[in-house]
């Protein structure tokens, strides 16, 4: 599994974030986990760590930063909705269904 930076749309902001997916043309639909910080963290703040564990145990990781935080779009900065949380998780997994590599029946959160 490789670890490459990846953009998606959330109602019209750009959420930044890393997917750890198969190198080349690999055929085979991986689980895939989609994992969030709380509230005023990052991704880059440990999430690495957890993600490569998985991705090293056969999982698709998708990792992102939600909206006004970190390398995601958004203002005010740093303001947190959580209502807008709920949108940007469902945008990750919406993206996440339409990788080629995922099986749409295993996505946790």
């Amino acid at each position: 599994m490789e670890r490459r930076q990846i953009v998606f749309e959330a109602n019209g902001e750009k959420l930044a974030g890393w997917l750890y997916g198969p190198v080349g043309a690999d055929a085979a639909a991986y689980p895939l986990i989609v994992m969030s910080h709380g509230f005023p963290a990052l991704m880059a703040m440990g999430l690495d760590d957890y993600a490569a564990t998985f991705a090293a145990a056969g999982f698709a990781v998708m990792v992102y930063d939600h909206r006004n935080y970190g390398a995601s779009s958004g203002w005010p900065r740093h303001e947190t909705d959580p209502w807008q949380l709920v949108e940007d998780m469902r945008a990750a997994i919406s993206h996440g269904r339409n990788l080629a590599f995922v099986d749409q029946e295993r996505i946790g959160l």
